[in-house]
């Protein structure tokens, strides 16, 4: 009879270490993906970098066409409806940015959860054994 509950007790910790290592593992891969983030991040800035520089250019060449005369009138609406593409694009590539610095921190909170409950499963068959 002794011997079913050592090895129920080594079973129940071999169970609880591989989900520790599990969680581990999980951990490290959402390491990885938050380097990978920040790769997305960086890059993501240097679009909008781009994205804010050339509706600057539109923007200034845009008043420009303005003040000059009433001509070109039909040039300026589409120099404004670029302005408001580039704009939309760059809402785009905020909401990229947001995204990718949101997942890591959600699959790190989960995999902390996820350590969490295999701890008090670790320490709640330490008591019952």
């Amino acid at each position: 009879m002794e011997v079913g509950v050592f090895e129920v007790r080594e079973m129940s910790f071999a169970v609880v270490a591989l989900l520790i290592i599990l969680s581990l593992l999980s951990l490290l891969l959402s390491l990885v993906a938050l380097r990978e983030s920040k790769a997305t991040l960086r890059a993501s800035e240097k679009l909008l970098e781009s994205l804010q520089s050339e509706t600057v250019a539109l923007v200034r060449e845009t008043t420009s066409m303005l003040v000059g005369t009433k001509k070109d009138v039909s040039r300026v609406e589409d120099l404004l409806e670029m302005s408001e593409l580039r704009s939309g694009a760059i809402n785009d590539v905020s909401k990229v940015a947001i995204g990718a610095i949101a997942a890591p921190i959600v699959r790190f909170r989960a995999l902390k959860l996820g350590y969490r409950r295999a701890k008090e499963l670790f320490v709640s068959r330490r008591r019952i054994g």
